[in-house]
């Protein structure tokens, strides 16, 4: 809760990241001896609220540890809060940072910090105050990871109605660009609803349990109604904890229900258990990360999975889609090149489709 109290000595307690800052004077005065940040990705903008009492908490408790599978969702910027909070000195000042391991650039609105370059200075450095394990260090025996894409024919009215709309970027710049960039790919579900729910109720005549993501809330909604008959449980943002718990366990428990259907952002993380009744993850939509899809694949390709997890991402032939998917293809891999020392590209998908399109963000 948001309410503080008075604390036990000599106990750990646990903290969510949404209440650390209503928390942040009593932790800092309590005398603990360290401080452990788990799923460290969400203080990765240091100027947030969270990251701003995290920081405070590491420079006043003597031990820091941060943890992530995923520290950098997009590009090296969301790397220095943690930095900075297990060794400060070593990056002093945030600025001085992008300057170095960003491709600074002049817009109307400013200097954005975006894209990477010195990385292999960066891992250089990473590596004293580092401990890397990869899923292949640790999980040798973890059954393959199949992707296929699938193209999926493209309803005629909704395509006209897209590639109007397509049309109309081209002459834009800025974040008005990239808002009706990220749009399009709303719009790009509808050209391929159709084709969609006939593939997903294709693969409902087999015995397979089936995940199904999308990006956007309402299209997790549509694809519940439209889908009924396969008594479907959703998990987004805004449901309840014990409802998002009793719809995993429904899934997971229930054999006449077969299909998940979940929102990126919230059934991508911190869900576990899925991957001991399921085996196929379907993506009717895409995020705007590679590092957002890939936790989300993960909910099955993890420990206790004991088949090849089958990928599928259905996309609709002629529009943004087939950009995302792309996109997705590339050599990830500005968290590969920081964490691992290889040369990479910039992660954040609407920029690199927006670079293709000739389009200045």
């Amino acid at each position: 809760g948001t309410r503080t109290r008075r604390l036990e000595r000599g106990c750990s307690y646990i903290i969510n990241w949404d209440i650390l800052t209503y928390w942040q004077d009593a932790l800092a005065e309590h005398g603990f001896e360290c401080i452990i940040g788990d799923e460290a990705q969400a203080i990765g903008n240091p100027e947030t609220k969270r990251a701003l009492a995290f920081r405070h908490l590491a420079a006043v408790i003597p031990e820091c540890i941060v943890m992530s599978g995923t520290p950098a969702r997009s590009r090296p910027a969301q790397f220095w809060t943690m930095v900075s909070c297990v060794e400060p000195q070593m990056f002093p000042t945030y600025k001085a940072y992008l300057w170095r391991y960003t491709r600074p650039t002049a817009t109307q609105w400013g200097i954005q910090f975006n894209g990477a370059r010195n990385v292999r200075e960066l891992h250089a450095k990473l590596v004293s105050v580092m401990l890397r394990r990869t899923k292949e260090d640790v999980m040798k025996d973890l059954p393959p990871k199949i992707l296929d894409v699938v193209p999926l024919e493209a309803d005629a009215g909704a395509l006209a109605e897209y590639e109007s709309e397509e049309s109309s970027i081209a002459d834009l710049q800025g974040i008005e660009a990239r808002e009706r960039l990220a749009n399009l790919t709303r719009t790009a579900y509808m050209v391929k609803e159709k084709a969609l729910l006939n593939w997903v109720r294709c693969f409902m005549e087999g015995e397979e349990k089936l995940l199904l993501f999308a990006w956007h809330r309402d299209v997790v909604d549509r694809l519940c109604e439209e889908l009924a008959e396969f008594k479907p449980a959703k998990i987004y943002g805004g449901v309840a904890l014990q409802q998002r718990e009793r719809e995993k366990e429904r899934f997971m428990g229930d054999p006449e229900c077969r299909l998940m259907v979940c929102n990126i952002q919230s059934g991508g993380t911190g869900i576990d258990g899925f991957q001991n009744v399921c085996c196929n993850v379907a993506f009717a939509e895409f995020a705007e990360t590679s590092t957002d899809m890939e936790q989300a694949e993960d909910r099955l390709h993890r420990g206790g999975q004991e088949r090849p997890v089958s990928v599928y991402y259905l996309i609709a032939s002629g529009t943004i889609d087939e950009d995302m998917a792309e996109a997705l293809d590339e050599k990830k891999k500005v968290l590969a090149s920081v964490l691992d020392g290889k040369q990479a590209s910039d992660l954040d998908l609407i920029a690199n489709i927006a670079a293709r399109r000739g389009l200045r963000l």
